[in-house]
């Protein structure tokens, strides 16, 4: 019986010694901070990229470059439509756009200045006048547009003059 405790007791050290010697592991080196990347080598392209489309923010300049909710982006790309339309002196089309663009964001406060803008065109001064006080009120705060609202204001103003 003797024996078979020796033969035990041996093959206990002989565990506890190969699980000690499990545990220590020699150390880590200490890691290197990464390589970086070689920089690409740039190739001359043959021909000028297109330039890619402005988003719609950037027609204001005033404004901080941001990605507007898609029911802003809609109503500001139908106000730019009425611009357009504007220029080329449609009016009745631009108005009709333009109360489009407000139908789907009322906050589009550039629409208000167009919406004077075609009413002009038009030559009913008094609803260009009362699209202008709303403009007005809605751009007031933005330099670059109140001096077109008050340049506005003023053409309507002139033409209120002349109509009796």
């Amino acid at each position: 019986m003797w024996t078979n405790f020796k033969r035990l007791n041996r093959w206990l050290v002989l565990a506890l010694l190969l699980g000690c010697a499990g545990c220590a592991t020699a150390p880590l080196p200490p890691s290197r901070p990464p390589v970086p990347a070689p920089a690409p080598i740039p190739t001359p392209s043959p021909a000028p990229a297109p330039a890619p489309e402005a988003p719609v923010a950037s027609l204001y300049p005033t404004e901080s470059i941001r990605t507007p909710p898609p029911r802003a982006q809609a109503s500001l790309r139908l106000t730019e439509q009425a611009r357009q339309l504007i220029a080329a002196r449609k009016a009745d089309e631009a108005i009709r756009t333009l109360e489009k663009a407000l139908n789907i964001d009322p906050q589009n406060s550039r629409s208000y200045y167009y919406l004077a803008e075609a009413w002009l065109l038009k030559g009913d001064s008094n609803r260009a006048a009362q699209f202008n006080r709303l403009a007005q009120s809605h751009l007031g705060n933005d330099r670059a547009w109140r001096s077109k609202v008050n340049n506005q204001k003023q053409r309507i103003h002139k033409n209120l003059a002349r109509t009796p």
